[in-house]
């Protein structure tokens, strides 16, 4: 891909897993986002996982010059997701994940064009599964009506979600002042969230791909997470990772 003609915003919710954070920055970098001298990375990270904070900041500082980052006391999903969003100041913001890496190139200048193209283009999604079966383009998932050669748009109950992925800053600014603390805030946008369900579906959602491509990025957090004995909990500060007993 060529350079961005502008600055761009990277949110990312991390926990203290530098190795794998590493692997998740070296493909992102490698697929998706060469340069990154225009992009400002914000980066929570919770304070959960067998590694620390400063080796966790460490590694960011290795792929990004531009940093604003977060280490809470306590771990909280829900506040992570309203501070980052908070912080955004780029028209269009990227999300990733620290436990997804890369794994093909992504066209990064065409996904960014396509929120101009739709103007209630709320979030694209990358693919997390192959979409190299006909049927799959028939499903709650994708609908087999295209925008753009590589732009579907999602359907079915679960349109929203934190995956890797662009966002509307305008559409995650107000996002942000409905997202309590009661339960996931990704299932919020479906369930448990009247206000917030009702003005989100307002937005259009789509998944970046066309038929018989690959998936563009590949979780290689779980494993980790089954080994560590981690479980994911509701608390008074919303979601959070902690051991399990």
């Amino acid at each position: 891909m060529t350079a961005l003609d502008n600055p761009i915003d990277i949110t990312l919710t991390a926990v203290q897993r530098p190795d794998i954070l590493r692997q998740a920055l070296e493909s992102f970098v490698k697929y998706v986002m060469p340069d990154t001298s225009k992009a400002r990375l914000l980066i929570n990270i919770d304070p959960v996982g067998d590694g620390t904070a400063d080796d966790t900041e460490k590694v960011c500082q290795q792929y990004f010059q531009h940093r604003l980052v977060r280490r809470p006391a306590k771990p909280s999903l829900n506040e992570a997701i309203k501070w980052l969003w908070r912080q955004t100041q780029s028209d269009i913001v990227l999300h990733w994940e620290d436990d997804h890496i890369a794994v093909r190139p992504i066209n990064l200048l065409g996904m960014i064009e396509a929120f101009t193209v739709h103007p209630t283009l709320a979030y694209l999604q990358l693919p997390r599964i192959d979409f190299d079966r006909p049927d799959l383009f028939n499903d709650k998932l994708i609908q087999h009506t295209y925008w753009k050669p590589n732009l579907y748009r999602r359907s079915g109950d679960y349109k929203m979600s934190f995956g890797c992925g662009l966002m509307r800053r305008a559409f995650i600014i107000e996002a942000a002042k409905k997202i309590h603390l009661q339960c996931d805030p990704e299932i919020q946008f479906h369930l448990r969230n009247p206000e917030l369900k009702v003005w989100a579906d307002r937005w259009e959602y789509a998944t970046w791909v066309k038929p018989d491509q690959h998936r563009a990025c590949r979780d290689i957090g779980k494993q980790t997470r089954a080994a560590s004995g981690w479980q994911k909990v509701q608390s008074d500060r919303g979601t959070i990772w902690e051991p399990s007993m």
